[in-house]
């Protein structure tokens, strides 16, 4: 029987770095610093993740390009986390970010609601690398769907996160206990996310 993994702890970074070097490497330190294993950044383009209409129309919407992660913020922020003896990750929010984080991302995080994505899970998987799935916004045959996409292309190192896509989380919806139901029904790696980062 396989032994089970030590908890590992990932620092989210999310949208929170104001388009500032100095300040994502300061969260790397810091993630570093304080025992984290891992930092997470997002990689998307508000013209992607938004329709053409909400833009034209929604001010606030548009002021959402200053938290886009530049791309070539990418090998600095991988060779800080490196250095500092934790692995670097991002999620992908388009197709095209898959390859432009491959050569730097150590894992791979897909989002909950981008989990009906089967191009995005089977070109996160193609690479190689360890995929990461959050399951806070899917039923059990979405999530199903999920893992077999990963799977299918070649996906080695899949791991299920039971998350709540409402924050903060209401103490009764935790439902822990869906851990083991990722468990047992889907054989993957499984563990929780906190309910302050972005599923």
């Amino acid at each position: 029987m396989t032994p089970p993994r030590q908890p590992q702890f990932i620092a989210e970074v999310s949208s929170n770095h104001h388009r500032d070097l100095t300040r994502c490497c300061d969260f790397i330190d810091t993630a570093a610093r304080i025992g984290c294993d891992a930092v997470k950044f997002q990689l998307f383009k508000i013209e992607q993740l938004f329709a053409p209409e909400i833009l034209k129309h929604s001010a606030i919407h548009r002021q959402r390009k200053q938290w886009e992660l530049p791309l070539e913020f990418l090998p600095e922020l991988a060779k800080r986390s490196h250095d500092q003896g934790i692995q670097f990750s991002c999620t992908p929010f388009y197709l095209e970010a898959v390859a432009e984080l491959e050569p730097y991302v150590d894992f791979y995080k897909i989002a909950s609601y981008e989990l009906l994505w089967d191009d995005l899970i089977s070109a996160c998987a193609l690479t190689g690398k360890p995929l990461v799935l959050s399951t806070g916004m899917a039923t059990l045959p979405e999530i199903q769907q999920a893992v077999a996409t990963a799977h299918k292309a070649g996906c080695l190192d899949l791991t299920l996160l039971h998350c709540i896509s409402g924050y903060p989380t209401p103490p009764d919806e935790c439902n822990l206990a869906a851990m083991a139901t990722l468990r047992e029904r889907f054989n993957s790696h499984v563990t929780t996310e906190p309910a302050t980062s972005v599923a």
